[in-house]
């Protein structure tokens, strides 16, 4: 990995793990090219999130919002190291407390195994709402293992069980706004390999930034793509509410920064683009206007040759 590469990598680590309770941490880069930049952020905020621990206070948010939402939407359901495809059934109180109902198949199998699964408020994350329509259960539980076992994610992580999270649990942690076709050529189409026990590993980097327009079947998602040529207007309440914004390139940033003034902001700017200097300008201009302090301190990475940076911190 080039200096330029490791950088990025770093920098999205950086901003994954920012803690300054109230501000939102903006960095602007000039690069002289985009290529493969908002991807490598991308990739260092989703591998820092994903290890940071769920509080109890998003796992009630997640319940409560499990329990309002109407019986038969698709989701996906964890059991036993493995997804299955199900849908909600409702609530059911027992004892006490209250419970999610999913149902998983068409009917009760033969060997006894009930289609009915109710879970509880701190299991409540191993339930995911899907991204499809809906659609007939089967007659039998068919599940997908979470991890494959010679998956390249295992040697990432110095837990295994972050990997199995990763793939697990779906979370905002990451919206890029740019190109899709682009973005999804360096992130699906594009090899990449690691050195680990004097082995390399290879795999995709939409492996780990699992962008959820291109995750395929039963999966997770920690990122999202919208379009800067879109002329709809982006979701950006309750799950979709991303942690970290990347705009990758001026004309991104210029169209689209105003609907994200709660989340972190990565402003990736390519210097042969035609609208960069424009970019730049306002970029330094809300430095100018509405910083309340300085965000260098904040973020590990060296910048490398060739990169300018701009980082500060506003008040949400």
């Amino acid at each position: 990995m080039p200096p330029w590469g490791e950088f990025a990598i770093a920098l999205g680590e950086s901003i994954g793990e920012f803690t300054e309770s109230g501000n939102r941490l903006i960095v602007g880069l000039s690069l002289p090219t985009r290529a493969y930049a908002a991807a490598l952020i991308a990739l260092g905020v989703v591998f820092q999130r994903v290890q940071q621990p769920t509080s109890e206070a998003e796992t009630k948010e997640h319940f409560r919002e499990l329990c309002a939402l109407r019986e038969g939407l698709p989701v996906d359901l964890l059991y036993v190291g493995k997804m299955f495809k199900g849908a909600l059934a409702g609530t059911a109180n027992y004892e006490g407390h209250l419970y999610v109902k999913v149902q998983l198949t068409a009917n009760v199998e033969r060997s006894g195994a009930c289609n009915w699964f109710f879970i509880k408020e701190e299991d409540s994350l191993d339930i995911q709402i899907a991204d499809r329509g809906a659609a007939a259960l089967p007659l039998k539980l068919r599940g997908k293992l979470v991890v494959d076992p010679q998956s390249f994610l295992l040697p990432l992580f110095d837990d295994p069980g972050m990997a199995w999270r990763l793939c697990a649990r779906s979370q905002m942690d990451c919206l890029i706004v740019g190109r899709r076709n682009i973005l999804e050529q360096e992130l699906c189409n594009t090899e990449f390999a690691f050195r680990t026990d004097g082995n390399f590993q290879s795999g995709h980097l939409q492996e780990i930034v699992r962008v959820r327009q291109f995750v395929k079947g039963i999966g997770s998602f920690r990122s999202s793509i919208f379009p800067d040529l879109s002329r709809r207007h982006p979701k950006t309440g309750g799950r979709n509410k991303p942690y970290a914004v990347l705009f990758d390139g001026p004309r991104a940033f210029l169209k689209l920064r105003h609907y994200w003034y709660d989340s972190h902001w990565v402003v990736v700017l390519d210097r042969t683009q035609r609208e960069f200097t424009e970019a730049a300008d306002t970029l330094c201009a809300e430095y100018v206007q509405d910083r309340s302090c300085n965000g260098r301190a904040a973020l590990k990475a060296g910048v490398p040759r060739g990169v300018e940076m701009i980082s500060f911190q506003e008040a949400k």
